[in-house]
């Protein structure tokens, strides 16, 4: 289904097994492209026999998810996220904080940030906090409400890595530094390939991360290291990419 529809798996299923994390969850999430998402809610209804609850406008500034379709079977709920843009990773790494930036796809699973989530340690992406205050006090207190239910879980929050001493920082080159730009495809993020997927030459590092024509690169939000009066937007973009010498590029 993943494969069929370039779904992902996000929320606490995918943190649960990275991090290890003892806690129960009756909710899967999903983030469905928005060119699939009529593929994706037959299948919930017509093959897995979910039925349909309602749909919620989403709160904040991520304006690369445009709804949340809520389906239920039993006392299992499955959240589907329509995403506004044809990958569906790139919603995800506009997410409030670094210890959620991770995936189940097709192909594997995928952290953003090992080391932190690894360690159950989690940057805040400062840009989506500040918009969703100005955004009004309901939008707030979701995403507050956010932040006390992860560490609950045992994640410990920061604004910079500088407050954890695991790693240097090095600003805007540290892949913990929240000024670095990330991308799906470097070394500092973690795929774990499932099984059965055969590892092919011309992707980097091996294998897809998420399908064979997108790829995302991001940035977090908020203060420049060291100059707290100057102030940096948090992104995230879908790039295509394309096969040529056994290696993956990038183009607009």
């Amino acid at each position: 289904v993943l494969r069929k529809t370039n779904s992902i798996i996000v929320g606490a299923i995918p943190m649960k097994i990275l991090s290890g994390a003892q806690f129960e969850s009756s909710n899967l999430d999903i983030i469905v492209p928005a060119s699939e998402e009529s593929t994706l809610k037959v299948l919930m209804t017509l093959t897995f026999d979910y039925k349909f609850k309602e749909a919620k406008p989403v709160f904040g500034t991520n304006r690369t998810i445009k709804t949340m379709h809520t389906f239920i079977r039993d006392a299992h709920t499955v959240n589907l996220w329509i995403a506004s843009t044809e990958n569906a990773v790139v919603p995800l790494m506009l997410s409030h904080s670094t210890v959620i930036m991770n995936y189940i796809s097709a192909w594997g699973i995928f952290c953003a940030y090992p080391k932190l989530t690894l360690a159950h340690r989690s940057l805040i992406n400062q840009y989506i906090g500040d918009e969703q205050e100005r955004n009004g006090k309901e939008a707030y207190q979701r995403l507050t409400g956010d932040y006390r239910e992860y560490a609950a879980r045992g994640i410990s929050y920061g604004i910079d890595a500088n407050k954890w001493t695991h790693s240097p920082h090095k600003c805007h080159v540290s892949a913990y530094c929240t000024h670095t730009i990330r991308s799906l495809y470097d070394s500092d993020a973690l795929f774990i390939r499932f099984p059965g997927q055969t590892p092919r030459r011309e992707c980097l590092y091996g294998s897809i991360r998420y399908d064979d024509k997108h790829t995302v690169i991001w940035s977090l939000g908020g203060s420049f290291c060291g100059n707290p009066g100057s102030y940096h937007r948090a992104f995230s973009d879908g790039k295509r990419i394309y096969v040529n010498v056994s290696q993956f590029h990038s183009t607009t």
